[in-house]
């Protein structure tokens, strides 16, 4: 039997669809750090489109639109909230010092 889900976890889910709508509408279907088509029926796979703060929060990034991009699962965990320049040549040099660092 399903577990009920809370009207709190419920409004979660409309305003992550939402978010989802607009940013996609805004900027498309491509993931704006590697940038090939997400995938949005997927929820749990690393080409799964996910909402990805460019200014992470812990750094003082909001919930506002302008701070949200579409981005895969698995370059939205690559990417680890180290702050970079969305050059696409810096992304792959940090991207590879980043699997060095986590072997």
């Amino acid at each position: 039997m399903a577990r009920k889900r809370s009207s709190k976890q419920h409004m979660g889910s409309l305003k992550r669809k939402r978010r989802t709508r607009a940013l996609r509408a805004r900027d498309g279907d491509l993931c704006y750090l590697c940038g090939v088509v997400m995938d949005f029926e997927d929820r749990t796979g690393e080409m799964a489109a996910t909402i990805d703060h460019v200014n992470p929060i812990v750094y003082g990034g909001g919930h506002d639109l302008e701070n949200l991009k579409l981005a895969h699962r698995f370059c939205n965990g690559d990417r680890d909230h180290v702050r970079k320049h969305h050059d696409g040549k810096k992304w792959k040099a940090l991207n590879a010092q980043l699997k060095e660092i986590f072997k």
